[in-house]
């Protein structure tokens, strides 16, 4: 069993902590995103990346990351390198991971793929990653290019294929990630012509918004404005890190519009339980979604299962856990 799947599991704490509502936590994060850059080469219409980000562009500096790993190198989180761009145009991110996996920590990540060079798959496949995730949202050219704003579909059908010819065991572990189209799409994973893609692990995704987004912005994706909302489980598990230090509470806000620290002035740790973060999940027990611009019209408040107050948070935060890890070691079926 992987570390990524071992930890993804034995997180009672976490859950335990999630139901209760304890909004200063005894544990430290369990997961970082952490934003090697928020540059992109795609202009995906589903992404804020379409319009343009406001924040400014850049690339996260060795300094900044050296200083980050060595901290949490004490309790060893899982490392998710993406948030706001695609992480491959960051040449040194083999050597990131690597420094990563040489401090005991599982790392993740997440990318369109279309720069997965043969020389890139290679240093990538030595580095230590555990599992590398690639967007492909569309079954042919030209669902593809309407689906990712650009790109080219052949090119990476390549890149992925070669990537998986170069390994010589199962890691890191490929994940296609589709997001469906519509309800009647995907069905099943292994109805997907992307299957014959041989990656080890096709992931059907519903449609979803990003943090902020609006009500205009959900029915046009044809996604429910009604229904019950609960506390994000993601607050109580991690935190997102943006290229300039500046930490957010979760990947979903790639704006970096709700600031709740800075890696160059505090600590992690410091930050997890400051008063931002503790202000946030307070809000979140006592359901008070409405006023956060983060938060209002996010899917992860609608996902889960079922919402019949807090006598069920536990059963659901233990759901998620496992939904995570099995959705990322599961193989078609």
């Amino acid at each position: 069993m992987t570390n990524l799947l071992k930890n993804s599991l034995s997180q009672d704490q976490i859950a335990d902590a999630y139901r209760r509502g304890i909004i200063e936590l005894p544990y430290p994060p369990r997961e970082l995103w952490i934003e090697p850059t928020n540059r992109c080469n795609l202009r995906c219409p589903k992404c804020p990346h379409a319009t343009g980000l406001k924040r400014a562009m850049g690339i996260m500096s060795e300094e900044i990351f050296r200083d980050l790993i060595e901290e949490v190198s004490d309790w060893k989180p899982l490392i998710s390198f993406h948030l706001g761009g695609e992480s491959l145009l960051v040449p040194d991110l083999p050597d990131r991971i690597r420094l990563a996996a040489e401090h005991g920590m599982s790392t993740v990540l997440h990318s369109n793929g279309l720069l997965l060079t043969e020389d890139y798959s290679r240093r990538l496949i030595d580095s230590g990653l555990e599992l590398l995730s690639v967007s492909v949202d569309g079954e042919d050219e030209r669902s593809y290019r309407e689906a990712m704003g650009g790109g080219n579909f052949n090119r990476l059908k390549r890149n992925v294929t070669r990537f998986l010819e170069l390994r010589t065991s199962r890691s890191p572990f490929l994940v296609i990630r589709v997001t469906r189209p519509s309800p009647d799409k995907f069905p099943r994973a292994d109805e997907s012509p992307l299957a014959e893609w041989g990656a080890d692990y096709l992931q059907i995704a519903d449609q979803h918004v990003w943090s902020g987004a609006d009500a205009e912005r959900r029915r046009d994706l044809g996604l429910g404005l009604d229904g019950p909302l609960s506390a994000c489980a993601r607050i109580w598990y991690g935190m997102g890190i943006l290229w300039d230090g500046t930490v957010v509470p979760c990947c979903m806000d790639m704006e970096g519009e709700h600031p709740i620290g800075s890696t160059r002035v505090n600590s992690v740790r410091a930050i997890w339980n400051g008063e931002a973060m503790v202000k946030l999940r307070r809000n979140h027990v006592a359901g008070e979604f409405g006023d956060i611009a983060l938060c209002r019209n996010c899917d992860e408040l609608r996902e889960g299962g079922p919402h019949t107050g807090w006598e069920e948070a536990k059963g659901r935060m233990k759901l998620w856990l496992r939904k995570r890890a099995h959705s990322l070691f599961r193989p078609y079926g």
